[in-house]
């Protein structure tokens, strides 16, 4: 959720504000950060958090993953933005709204069909993440499900009809996601298409 609202203020940023200095090298710099794997960044999030306290913390995980999809977050939904009028922004601000009113309140009735693509994107990357979650989550009780998954595979022998079991349970809630999300896009794009 934080990387949906995070995303949505930065795009609208970028994409209502043009002419700032600087902003082409702002959005090299938010797509320069997908060049990189991830995977580099365990060390020194291991590091931070380990001074901050916050190995074993829950927080850590939001944090990492938040970070994680970001750039792609904000990048969807630049192009989302840049397709809406400017004069709905222009038109509320006449009536009085602030920048932040204009964003929840004009844009994002408008911008739901790509918060929504980003937010399942965002939890289908959380929800499958394993590297970050097996170094940051050292207690049991606090592994996410594809370390749990993971935990099924012993070193001599599997019990196979239990990792299918598993891997079945752990797959239902984005499964059950987007079928629930798909019916509902695409009945209220048809919708929209055919409102003059």
């Amino acid at each position: 959720m934080a990387a949906v609202i995070i995303s949505l203020v930065a795009a609208y940023g970028f994409s209502r504000n043009r002419n700032f200095k600087g902003r082409g090298v702002l959005l090299m710099l938010v797509i320069c950060t997908q060049l990189f794997p991830f995977v580099i960044l365990i060390t020194p999030l291991y590091s931070l958090f380990l001074h901050l306290g916050l190995i074993d913390n829950p927080v850590s995980l939001v944090i990492s993953y938040t970070a994680m999809n970001l750039p792609f977050a904000i990048y969807l939904l630049l192009g989302y933005l840049d397709t809406i009028p400017q004069d709905l922004d222009e038109a509320a601000k006449l009536d009085g709204a602030s920048t932040l009113q204009i964003i929840f309140k004009v844009i994002l009735p408008i911008a739901w069909p790509g918060l929504v693509t980003v937010a399942v994107n965002a939890f289908v990357s959380a929800w499958d993440e394993f590297l970050f979650a097996l170094t940051l989550m050292t207690s049991d009780e606090k592994k996410t499900v594809p370390v749990g998954l993971a935990g099924f595979f012993g070193e001599y022998t599997t019990q196979w009809n239990l990792v299918m079991t598993a891997s079945v349970i752990t797959t239902l809630p984005t499964l059950i996601l987007f079928m629930f999300l798909q019916r509902k896009l695409a009945s209220d794009l048809a919708a929209g298409a055919v409102k003059l």
